[in-house]
């Protein structure tokens, strides 16, 4: 049996026996107040200090969500709001890597193995720390409108809540909690640029890395209140106290018919689906929107780095049988709905291959890869850094929006093994070199990308610097706003 390490943290002593690899896993640690019953739908709050020793050696429960393959094995429930935390044995104030997962703002969980941090704590040479947030309605349906005055952004308060506790507690675990890196994929990307626009998140990180999601993609306070309208007519309820009494299962099930399903439209500018909401006019959590936070200035401390992929819609659009439009007119008409006064010259500048190809293409820049260049652009002209990456397959070509958090922290599954010989293994490698770079030094080796024909490293079958590689991008959608 492997002896037990003890670690006495302001929120009380937390121990565990999970070790290896000179690293402690220390899960399911509560940084907040279980949010059921009557503190559903409220603001996290400090889970109070444990008299005992805790002893953290198995994950919380995850998020209620939906069933997927992600949360296979995984048990699900409201009461969610843990941490975990993958710490080197001898640390003393090492770098931290706080990660936000991503799942579409409706479902994620910190648990899930791929996002074990022992081998990137270890390699490293860092602190990893992981932190579930609510999702779907509980996390993100706006009803303050509707009686219920916190129910705004949860699922972005309970990062912030995990944030601060990780601020208070990580040196007693080995980290310098003066050298945090928020680090998100996708939803999680997504939320983490937010933080920007939290003033009381601000000094609770320093470092910015953002994957497949950026500054942008913001949900309306008037569009969150359709939405949050639409989840109680889809529950049957007239009031928002009224969801407080309803089963959690129920209002996930609901949850399904509100907004839509289609990838285009969840990421419209006003986006049909729930996620980080411009509350900043009800004095909400959001001061003002994250891009207007960068380009003021005030994000100027903090370095961020972006990663895309070039096909990230390739894997997204398998899970619409309607995805593929019926001619280029429809493809014109949605650039068009999205403010571009020449949506026929952009289109056109897609080429005239497959419809299925070239709408993938479109939404791929629109959502993912104009945004990151665009916030990089913005916070070097504020006078800070901010660089970009794109990560191609292991053999060059391009890849879907999955494969930076399917290699990310080493844990190949499948028949990949870790000698080196796989094509995914060196390509993992390469990238925890980038990240560990950014988080321990808060710099990157290409140039900060602070011009349209600037440097974009592409990682994957090597490593080279691009420059100019979203030129073109940035000069076709020149003048159409990416809220």
């Amino acid at each position: 049996m492997t002896a037990e390490r003890v670690v006495h943290a302001p929120a009380g002593d937390v121990a565990s026996s999970r070790r290896g690899d000179g690293v402690t896993a220390f899960l399911g640690i509560p940084f907040a107040s279980p949010p059921v019953g009557e503190r559903r739908f409220r603001a996290p709050v400090a889970h109070p200090v444990w008299p005992e020793p805790l002893v953290a050696e198995r994950f919380g429960a995850s998020p209620m969500q939906q069933r997927s393959v992600f949360t296979e094995g995984l048990d699900l429930s409201e009461d969610c709001l843990t941490l975990n935390i993958w710490a080197p044995d001898a640390a003393v104030d090492l770098p931290v890597v706080f990660w936000v997962y991503g799942g579409g703002f409706a479902g994620g969980s910190s648990a899930v193995p791929l996002f074990d941090g022992s081998r990137l704590a270890a390699e490293a040479g860092i602190v990893v720390v992981s932190a579930n947030h609510r999702t779907g309605a509980l996390g993100f349906a706006s009803l303050v409108h509707r009686g219920l005055p916190e129910a705004s952004n949860l699922g972005l308060r309970d990062v912030v809540a995990a944030l601060r506790w990780t601020a208070e507690n990580i040196g007693a675990f080995g980290g310098d909690p003066a050298q945090v890196t928020v680090m998100g994929q996708s939803s999680g990307a997504f939320l983490s640029a937010a933080l920007l626009a939290v003033p009381e998140a601000r000094s609770d990180f320093d470092k910015l890395l953002l994957i497949s999601g950026g500054a942008s993609r913001l949900v309306p306070e008037e569009q969150a209140e359709r939405l949050g309208d639409q989840l109680l007519a889809a529950v049957g309820v007239e009031s928002g106290p009224e969801l407080l009494s309803v089963g959690a299962e129920t209002i996930v099930e609901a949850q399904r018919r509100v907004g839509s399903l289609e990838i285009g439209a969840r990421n419209a500018p006003v986006p049909e689906s729930l996620g980080v909401v411009l509350d900043h006019d009800i004095d909400g959590v959001l001061s003002a929107h994250p891009l207007d936070v960068i380009r003021s200035g005030r994000a100027e401390r903090v370095p961020i780095l972006l990663m895309v992929t070039g096909a990230e819609v390739a894997g997204l659009r398998g899970l619409d049988s309607e995805f593929t439009p019926p001619d280029d007119r429809a493809i014109v008409a949605e650039i068009a709905g999205w403010g571009a006064a020449d949506a026929a010259g952009i289109a056109a500048a897609y080429g005239h291959g497959e419809l299925g190809a070239k709408r993938e293409q479109i939404l791929t820049d629109f959502i993912y890869r104009l945004p990151a260049a665009r916030a990089a652009l913005a916070q070097n002209a504020a006078g800070g850094r901010a660089w970009v990456a794109q990560i191609d397959e292991p053999d060059g070509s391009l890849a879907g929006h999955d494969l930076p958090v399917r290699v990310l922290f080493g844990n190949l599954d499948g028949t990949e093994g870790r000698d080196g010989a796989d094509p995914l293994e060196g390509l993992s490698g390469r990238l925890r070199d980038i990240v560990t770079e950014f988080v321990v030094h808060g710099r990157s080796d290409w140039a900060p990308f602070d011009r349209a024909d600037g440097d974009v490293l592409r990682v994957g079958d090597g490593v080279r610097v691009e420059p100019g590689a979203f030129a073109d991008m940035l000069r076709r959608w020149e003048g159409v706003v990416r809220p």
